[in-house]
């Protein structure tokens, strides 16, 4: 993925890589069209920013998973936050692989209101029975590949006193291993971080005696 701030030479000088810091102009306070983005790209853009200054050319490099754990959110949040940036041209998006994910973030999803039913792969032709969608998303889905956990599992690891990352790695091998379904992915990985917790409590116990 290759991803570029506009007219980021113009705003930004530097003698080396990584500074502490990086100019805001002050124009950004009267820009209508900023103004207009949803509030969560105009929370991502100065993070975006701060990113760029890694690089000489302002360019970030590295795919949308890399990303949104360094952002610490989902990559579907990141998606959504991010299209409208690119299409308000405040960054150049220079990777088609990139176009298509943020195409298919933003295709039409179906809600939990739609009743539409169709027949059960699960049950004999003869009954003729069927479930709805909202029946068959209750049942649970594998836990996708670009999963990431968010701030909230943060605060809940360190209260734990276990490593988010190893957790997360842990749990991630685990439930796309088993391919197990659950209907809640956020929910399970809390589950997931109480238990390494409790875990961890009684073997500190245990080597004390």
């Amino acid at each position: 993925m290759a991803l570029r701030p506009k007219n980021w030479e113009k705003f930004q000088h530097y003698k080396q890589r990584r500074p502490p810091w990086i100019k805001f102009h002050r124009s950004l306070l009267d820009d209508y069209e900023f103004h207009c983005l949803p509030l969560a790209s105009r929370a991502l853009a100065p993070m975006l920013w701060l990113l760029a200054s890694e690089a000489d050319n302002g360019e970030i490099d590295g795919d949308t998973v890399a990303l949104s754990f360094r952002l610490r959110m989902t990559e579907k949040d990141l998606l959504e936050a991010l299209k409208p940036l690119i299409d308000k041209g405040m960054f150049e998006n220079a990777s088609t692989m990139l176009a298509t994910r943020l195409q298919d973030a933003c295709l039409e999803t179906e809600t939990e209101t739609e009743r539409e039913t169709e027949k059960s792969p699960l049950n004999p032709p003869f009954r003729g029975k069927t479930v709805t969608k909202v029946e068959r998303k209750a049942k649970g889905t594998r836990l996708p590949a670009d999963w990431a956990y968010d701030i909230k599992h943060e605060a809940l690891a360190t209260e734990m006193g276990v490593s988010l990352y190893e957790e997360f790695v842990k749990f991630k091998d685990y439930f796309i291993g088993e391919g197990k379904l659950k209907a809640d992915w956020n929910r399970t990985f809390n589950n997931w971080l109480r238990t390494a917790g409790e875990r961890r409590s009684r073997t500190t116990t245990w080597s004390r005696k």
